[in-house]
């Protein structure tokens, strides 16, 4: 199974969070197109979204102060790290409860193509897999392209899963086999 894991922006963090939903939203309904049904998305935020999520998806309320007192999106780069890095460490922990084989951390502004479900399901017991290329879509700008023109070092990891990591005397033994794939290292 993959879980993927988005968080949402703190609301007071936000010029237009009716925006930010709609970009869940359709993130969401990205993976709600998955050909195969092997995964579950768990979406972390301060404010439960207005519309209904669809049948995979599962939301995790936290009560984090906004990262920044500044009301808006201009929240420093800092604050914004570790409002998302806190709220992706708690869509991990709940994640367990889904027993994943793998877990995919995804921007709640992505759209994520239908096979990626399936393509982890037939290649299991890999350490995981790096995204290297895609398409970037500009809404406002209507406008897409390839994603190295767009966002150039934006790399998507699929991990190998929560338990095997906990299991593991090596705690970081995935992030260091993604960093070999790519180089890192």
């Amino acid at each position: 199974m993959l879980t993927f894991i988005t968080t949402l922006r703190h609301p007071h963090n936000s010029t237009n969070y009716r925006c930010v939903e709609s970009l869940l939203q359709n993130t969401l309904s990205s993976l709600a197109q998955q050909s195969s049904d092997d995964y579950v998305a768990i979406v972390v935020g301060n404010r439960r979204p207005s519309f209904p999520m669809p049948e995979r998806a599962v939301f995790v309320e936290v009560d984090f102060p906004p990262p920044s007192d500044v009301n808006g999106p201009r929240t420093g780069r800092a604050p914004v790290i570790w409002d998302k890095g806190t709220k992706i460490a708690i869509g991990l922990v709940a994640a367990r409860a889904h027993r994943p084989d793998y877990v995919m951390a995804v921007d709640a502004d992505d759209f994520v193509h239908r096979d990626v479900t399936a393509y982890v399901h037939a290649h299991g017991g890999h350490d995981g897999w790096v995204v290297k290329r895609g398409w970037g879509v500009l809404a406002c700008q209507k406008r897409v392209s390839a994603a190295q023109e767009v966002l150039p070092r934006v790399r998507h990891v699929i991990h190998h899963s929560v338990r095997s990591i906990r299991r593991s005397n090596q705690p970081d033994r995935v992030g260091n086999a993604a960093r070999d794939r790519r180089g890192l290292r």
